[in-house]
């Protein structure tokens, strides 16, 4: 990429000051100080400027990748954009129901929350059913591998995407086919399914971030901060991230990718599923929750 420039321009320093060191043992046998100070001074200048322009390559990428995070967001705040205007006459719609069928507000609503009740105990069933149906063709270990995760997709792909249409589930399989799906994981996915129907739309997305993590914490840690801060509105960044690293840092498998098991992130999951906006309370991470 452009930005691998920098990288190189560091090694050419390098290889200036590897010059510089021996123009001063030269200057030291010739018993030349200002030759072997000229040097020495060239040495140390090229050194310095090889780790500044290194700096800048570092600093390219995180900009690289901020960028590519804002072009996420985008897409999402574009999609709900969308989804905002389609529902902007519900409303209206409603309320022609309500005219229409003779029933007021109340029972309206009462009726809408059983049948998406029914709808998400259908799609739970449908998802749980692709689960063990893929674990049963393959090697009956509780947890989807290869193939089986490929199976899992097809089969519950409509409902995870009638649960948080704007994440990518296709980078999701992508992870688990490399790491594979194991039961929290699941239990997470499920959790998505049943925030879907939350006030907060946030929840899901978290969800789904926070088994992105897990599958690949060093590049997904800062996505899954931000869908975090989302919802868990009562911690700060830096604590959020405070907790994210140590996970990491504790529970990463090398042997494994890297990856970290679901069930080490269980507690964030059930804050995320047990916060409310309203009196802006979460349990605490150190708590060892039920999940839903």
């Amino acid at each position: 990429g452009p930005f691998g420039f920098f990288r190189l321009v560091s090694y050419a320093f390098v290889g200036v000051a590897g010059l510089g060191v021996l123009f001063a043992l030269s200057s030291l046998v010739c018993l030349d100080f200002f030759g072997f100070l000229a040097a020495a001074l060239l040495t140390v200048a090229a050194l310095v400027s090889a780790a500044a322009s290194y700096a800048h390559e570092g600093l390219a990428n995180e900009v690289t990748e901020m960028a590519k995070q804002n072009d996420q967001f985008a897409q999402k705040n574009d999609k709900l954009t969308e989804q905002v205007k389609e529902l902007g006459g519900v409303a209206d719609k409603l309320q022609s129901i309500e005219k229409d069928l003779g029933v007021n507000m109340d029972q309206l609503k009462a009726t809408l929350e059983a049948m998406h009740r029914q709808t998400s105990i259908q799609q739970l069933a449908t998802m749980l059913s692709a689960f063990c149906d893929a674990d049963r063709d393959g090697d009956k270990n509780q947890r989807l591998t290869n193939s089986e995760v490929s199976d899992f997709f097809d089969s519950s792909d409509a409902v995870l995407r009638g649960a948080c249409p704007t994440f990518d589930f296709e980078a999701l399989k992508q992870l688990a086919l490399t790491v594979g799906i194991g039961l929290y994981a699941m239990r997470f996915m499920v959790n998505a399914l049943i925030a879907s129907g939350d006030d907060n739309p946030h929840k899901s997305t978290a969800e789904l971030s926070l088994i992105m993590f897990c599958f690949d914490p060093e590049h997904h840690l800062e996505s899954c901060l931000a869908d975090l801060r989302l919802v868990l509105t009562d911690t700060s960044e830096e604590e959020l991230r405070s907790i994210l690293q140590e996970k990491k840092d504790k529970f990463a498998i090398a042997a494994e990718n890297g990856r970290i098991p679901c069930k080490d992130l269980h507690d964030i999951s059930h804050r995320v599923m047990t916060f409310d906006a309203t009196g802006a309370k979460s349990p605490s991470a150190s708590r060892s929750p039920k999940s839903p």
